[in-house]
């Protein structure tokens, strides 16, 4: 229990810096990003004081922690909230780039940098709707095949833009010339 515990703490305390870096590279001066980020934290350490309290609860018998409860439905709110942000911040910044570009007042590699960031926090929504379709069907999201698969290509697009988008400067703009 204690792991499982760890294992939660540390999956929203990722949850929560990813709203910070959102809110800070898109929002820095912004208290509504502030208080999203408050928000967040708070309803995701509820999450974890829930999630902890039904594993305690449940005793040698883990199957009574499978079931929907509101621990899950914190998470998934919450993250997809988080992800959303994540994804329409850096696609509203592309779309005043890219007339940025057209005005010659931005590069092209910074342009598609912010594509291809958006692409992947885009993914990382998406990798959220296989594990509530997972959810939905009752099913571990890694044990059911349909939903283990989509997570599996999310995460590599996840891992292809974003690598894409914070790759070194030099080889994309080497590669824009």
């Amino acid at each position: 229990m204690p792991l499982l515990s760890i294992a939660l703490a540390l999956l929203d305390l990722g949850t929560v810096s990813f709203a910070t870096f959102v809110a800070r590279v898109f929002r820095p001066s912004s208290r509504a990003g502030a208080l999203a980020i408050g928000a967040a934290a708070l309803a995701l350490s509820a999450h974890v004081a829930l999630a902890t309290h039904r594993v305690a609860s449940a005793g040698p018998d883990l199957t009574a922690i499978q079931a929907i409860g509101s621990a899950e439905l914190i998470l998934t709110s919450v993250m997809s909230a988080i992800f959303a942000w994540g994804a329409a911040e850096p696609l509203a910044y592309w779309t005043q780039l890219r007339r940025r570009h057209a005005l010659g007042l931005a590069e092209a590699p910074e342009v598609r940098r912010m594509l291809q960031f958006a692409l992947g926090c885009s993914a990382q929504l998406a990798m959220m709707g296989f594990t509530m379709l997972a959810t939905a069907r009752g099913t571990n999201p890694l044990g059911d095949p349909v939903p283990a698969l989509g997570i599996a290509a999310t995460s590599l697009a996840i891992g292809i833009a974003f690598a894409l988008a914070l790759g070194a400067p030099r080889a994309q703009c080497a590669a824009a010339a």
